[in-house]
């Protein structure tokens, strides 16, 4: 089955871009190869994992809470503090076996149970990406648990009683593209680690392949073929759409933890990788179709749409409808319908950053009580044409406020951005702001940015391009990762010169 071992071919138009220090590590290595590693590392989003919050590239840090407690994650840069002194054969033990260079067991939240099935070529083209990137001097306190589940002997009972080293076997009744799919998702980009339930012992059940899980209060839901998926109905060009931009026609939006699969891996590796990928969920239903687990209770609707009225309409419209830019719909979206009402509820108490397509929605974590967040909660998932169970309890609002307030980088001023349709701002000019930004923000430059929106959004009064502009400052600044209070003074400075010049040249151009 070669095709298998052409997973990742390199074109000539893939474009890579090395610091100088990573090309002369790198100058042994085939352009190739190298290429392979960096997409390999992309579509295994290494670098989410396995970066800590304004820390830097693969240097680890990242804490992953489990339910034994927390773990950080591993530096892999090569560094004498990462893995500078693993050989080859000690990473693909890592990989493959689950065992650190010491060889000890490693905490399967180490996706390694999905790893092991990568293919030696596969591993090699990692292997050699990883030896080319910037040596970062982070040493880091991998457990934090507390006993006894801090025994690195019980974790190689966990492994005795739960894994078994395999490789990825390819199903001759299958197509090429059915099979390359299959690899990436049950290998590579470990989709099972999120989307597949988990027993007592935290080890997959694999019977329920894809079936939905909760994992650091988010609900990944069921994207299986089965008939409970949320993508039961959906087109391949459907998923594929989703797993690239992050949305779909009907203002259903990729949030939570799998926003950063969306932007920071699947839509940085090649289209037709991604497509595979997409003809295998189309195609996988798993082996014990069973509804997931309900946390929720018996909840109450109470004065949630009163809430909602209140605190959401704005954006998402009395109809639940949304605005493509602004607001995802709440009709008919089944990531917030499911039986687990998990993801409706974090949204509410995390926020959701903005991005460069899409306004933020922000934290009410302090601004609304249990029972509040659980009835509006309700109202949404009963609502329009929704039909979902009102589950949503207080006491599983309070579960989850922690889960929330543990997460990493939780930052509710990064939702804070006016949300805004795409009528009157998008990703093309925030890209634009974010340029200028770099270069300081002169008066004239920021002329130049008011007659640039004045041009493109013509329909637009001055005081709404006042509110898009600042607000297209806004979510380039969540993007770059600006603490809050370093963004706040960005943001009122900019906002003073803004106002000034649009005060003075927006009349004006609209006059013209």
């Amino acid at each position: 089955m070669n095709h298998l071992f052409r997973v990742f071919v390199v074109t000539s138009a893939l474009a890579l871009t090395l610091g100088s220090g990573a090309a002369a590590r790198a100058q042994d290595v085939s352009d190739e190869q190298l290429a392979r590693g960096e997409i390999l590392a992309r579509a295994g989003n290494c670098a989410a994992c396995h970066t800590a919050d304004n820390g830097e590239p693969y240097a680890g840090g990242r804490s992953i809470s489990t339910p034994f407690g927390v773990l950080n994650t591993a530096n892999i840069t090569p560094h004498s503090t990462g893995i500078a002194d693993y050989t080859f054969e000690d990473f693909v033990a890592s990989l493959r076996e689950g065992k650190n260079a010491s060889g000890d067991a490693m905490y399967p939240a180490h996706p390694y149970p999905f790893f092991t099935r990568m293919m030696d070529a596969d591993l090699e083209a990692l292997w050699t990406f990883l030896q080319t990137i910037e040596p970062i001097d982070n040493e880091v306190e991998i457990v934090q648990l507390g006993f006894p589940f801090n025994l690195r002997t019980g974790v190689a009972a966990w492994q005795a009683a739960n894994f078994e080293p395999e490789r990825f076997e390819p199903r001759d009744d299958k197509s090429d593209e059915w099979n390359r799919g299959a690899y990436l998702v049950q290998a590579v980009t470990h989709c099972g680690a999120c989307h597949t339930p988990r027993n007592a012992t935290f080890a997959t059940d694999d019977t329920r392949h894809l079936e939905g899980s909760v994992i650091q209060g988010w609900y990944a839901p069921d994207i299986s073929a089965g008939d409970t998926s949320v993508i039961d109905d959906w087109s391949v060009d459907e998923i594929l759409h989703f797993l690239r931009e992050g949305e779909t026609d009907y203002l259903e939006t990729s949030y939570g933890p799998m926003d950063d699969v969306v932007h920071e891996s699947l839509a940085k590796i090649p289209e037709d990788a991604v497509r595979a990928i997409a003809v295998y969920l189309r195609d996988v239903a798993p082996e014990q179709a069973k509804e997931p687990d309900d946390p929720g209770g018996a909840g109450r609707v109470g004065d949630g749409e009163g809430i909602f009225i209140a605190n959401c309409s704005g954006c998402h419209l009395l109809s639940g409808e949304g605005m493509a830019g602004a607001a995802a719909t709440l009709n008919n979206n089944r990531s917030i319908t499911t039986l687990p009402p998990n993801n409706i509820i974090m949204s509410v108490l995390a926020g959701l950053p903005p991005d460069k397509d899409w306004g933020g929605m922000p934290s009410f974590i302090n601004v609304l009580s249990n029972s509040e967040i659980a009835e509006v909660s309700n109202y949404v998932r009963t609502a329009w044409d929704n039909d979902a169970s009102p589950n949503a309890t207080p006491r599983l609002v309070d579960s989850l406020r922690s889960e929330v307030r543990d997460a990493p980088g939780f930052e509710p001023w990064s939702a804070m951005c006016a949300n805004l349709p795409r009528s009157q701002i998008d990703s093309e000019f925030i890209t634009r702001i974010g340029g200028v930004s770099r270069d300081g923000f002169a008066d004239p430059e920021i002329e130049d940015l008011v007659r640039a929106y004045a041009g493109r959004f013509p329909e637009v009064d001055a005081g709404t391009a006042l509110i898009a502009i600042s607000s297209g400052y806004c979510r380039y600044l969540s993007e770059e990762d600006v603490e809050r209070d370093d963004a706040l003074r960005r943001i009122s400075r900019f906002n003073t010169r803004l106002a000034s010049v649009i005060g003075d040249q927006m009349p004006r151009m609209n006059d013209d």
